[in-house]
């Protein structure tokens, strides 16, 4: 019988949500509400997209990535999973912008390797999101655009 190899957090589990984790959600989406306001765009990019978006490349690539490569090693499928998160939305959003979202995809793809649950990475890509909606490269041009000569 041969051993079992592969890492702990790439193994089969339920998605289960710890109240903690759903609490934490809601203080993140009552902060998005009140600086972005009660609109559709704030529900997507606070509640559904990082759900939608977790489920995708945590649980389908990341894990599947870490089933076909243990001997890489856990950092290589988190560095993979990332670079894949910012061509998607490349795809959607042609720009530096869009591949920046590589960069967040780190600490989220790390946190889901040491914990290998689905709700805090959905929780840190809500508070990803609302940085950068709220602030990010929104005030990076709101910057650029009131310094420019006109």
């Amino acid at each position: 019988m041969t051993e079992d190899r592969t890492p702990a957090a790439a193994r089969a589990r339920p998605v289960r949500v710890v109240p903690l984790d759903a609490a934490l959600h809601v203080v993140v989406l009552g902060a998005a509400l009140a600086v972005l306001g009660n609109t559709m765009h704030t529900w997507l990019v606070i509640v559904c997209s990082p759900w939608l978006e977790e489920i995708v490349f945590r649980l389908g690539l990341q894990d599947a990535l870490q089933r076909c490569l243990p001997r890489l090693g856990g950092a290589v499928p988190v560095i993979l999973t990332a670079i894949a998160f910012g061509a998607a939305h490349a795809v959607l959003n042609p720009g530096p912008w869009a591949w920046a979202t590589a960069l967040p995809a780190l600490p989220i793809g790390a946190v889901y390797r040491r914990l290998g649950r689905l709700a805090p990475c959905a929780l840190l890509h809500a508070a990803f999101n609302l940085i950068w909606f709220a602030g990010g490269p929104n005030l990076a041009f709101a910057k650029l655009v009131a310094e420019s000569p006109s």
